[in-house]
């Protein structure tokens, strides 16, 4: 199965490649996400982790373990990639503090939803644009 992930840095005696993406509204002191990803090419899975930070005082630094899976659309006929996935929170107590999507190629959009306890409401950020970030 050969998409556009596949042009990311693979070398050819792995199916593992790892890259960096950030979503961002691009607005000043906008909410964003930064997601480091090893992605599984084989088996269309990825594990990682995910930042939310913000420019806020007391700043906004939110880490996760995320994972989940792509999924080739074909879209006016050429395959893009769709990423969906879930995080759960890096220190105790454990619990499920972020949620994202965000398609490759085209439009380059995203969008996630964080909490920042297990009581809170979820916060969702729309319209994000998706950036590959050079590792």
């Amino acid at each position: 199965m050969k998409y556009s992930i596949d042009q990311l840095k693979a070398t050819d005696d792995s199916n593992i490649v790892q890259q960096d993406f950030i979503l961002t509204t691009g607005l000043k002191g906008a909410t964003s996400l930064k997601l480091s990803l090893s992605i599984n090419i084989d088996t269309s899975e990825f594990i990682g982790t995910g930042t939310v930070f913000q420019a806020t005082n007391p700043p906004l630094n939110l880490m996760s373990s995320v994972s989940g899976k792509y999924i080739p659309l074909l879209v006016m006929g050429a395959p893009q990639p769709l990423f969906i996935g879930t995080g759960i929170q890096i220190s105790t107590p454990l619990y499920e503090n972020l949620d994202f999507s965000f398609q490759l190629n085209g439009d380059n959009n995203g969008r996630f939803k964080y909490r920042t306890s297990m009581d809170s409401d979820w916060i969702t950020v729309e319209n994000a644009h998706v950036e590959q970030v050079n590792n």
